[in-house]
């Protein structure tokens, strides 16, 4: 059933599957990030910094930047 759903929604992470990375790049130049990557993940792996920018989340939780 899970085969099913994978089909229609994409891949679905459960208890029994390995841990995903929370940040995958494609070979056409795009990102895919989990839903919940820190902010500090995501600056770390593009080497940018936001030393002026005060954040109060720790976590993008769906926006587009």
């Amino acid at each position: 059933m899970e085969d099913v759903v994978e089909e229609v929604f994409g891949e679905i992470w459960d208890e029994t599957d390995d841990e995903v990375d929370s940040i995958r790049a494609y070979e056409n130049g795009s990102y895919l990030f989990h839903s919940e990557v820190r902010v500090e993940e995501v600056l770390g792996r593009f080497d940018l910094e936001f030393d002026d920018i005060e954040m109060e989340e720790s976590v993008f939780s769906g926006e587009t930047i």
